[in-house]
């Protein structure tokens, strides 16, 4: 199946218009993803978390005074676009975010109002999206800087400006291959200290 094939395929109105289609193209996805193992990077990711919360600090300023336990309260979370629900095997409930949801759990239905798909420009709310939470966080923790957005991408950038947030940081790569760079990168910093 070719990518437009898939994406048609993917797009919600096949439960109305070609029921076996739809069924078909989620019901192998959800066994592919399902029956697969994360790569490494999902571990990087763990460990990353694991060493941000030996360092915690009191984080009860920043939280709103009624805190929901859907939300966590560890200076870490994932937001992702991933379907594969591979970080619910490494991470806790409350510290993941999807923006699309999982093939275990459908994505939440505003975003059928609200999503543009084009093959001009990539699935333009994903980045607007990530791009408006990463604003808000950034916002809520300016003062004490704690707010790193990193956005990989193994195609161009777009000619994005990442100099014009502080917070944002680019690389033109493939995941794995930039968590264990940046991996690498701290273990030898903290090596030096």
């Amino acid at each position: 199946m070719d990518d437009d094939a898939a994406l048609g395929a993917a797009a919600g109105w096949h439960v109305h218009a070609n029921l076996p289609l739809f069924y078909g193209f989620w019901g192998d996805c959800f066994n592919m993803y399902r029956d697969s193992s994360g790569h490494a990077g999902y571990e990087i990711l763990r460990e990353w978390k694991l060493r941000l919360c030996r360092k915690r600090t009191d984080l009860a300023s920043l939280l709103p005074e009624k805190s929901s336990l859907d939300v966590t309260t560890e200076p870490f979370f994932v937001y992702s676009s991933n379907v594969d629900a591979h970080f619910h095997r490494l991470f806790a409930q409350n510290e993941v975010y999807e923006i699309h949801g999982t093939t275990e759990a459908r994505y939440v239905a505003w975003e059928a109002a609200v999503e543009e798909v084009s093959k001009v420009i990539k699935v333009p709310s994903v980045r607007m999206e990530c791009e408006m939470v990463a604003r808000d966080i950034q916002c809520k923790t300016q003062s004490t800087d704690q707010l790193r957005h990193i956005r990989i991408n193994p195609t161009d950038i777009d000619g994005d400006d990442d100099t014009a947030s502080p917070a944002l940081r680019q690389i033109q790569s493939t995941g794995l291959a930039a968590l264990m760079a940046i991996a690498k990168h701290m273990d030898t910093a903290t090596a030096t200290m």
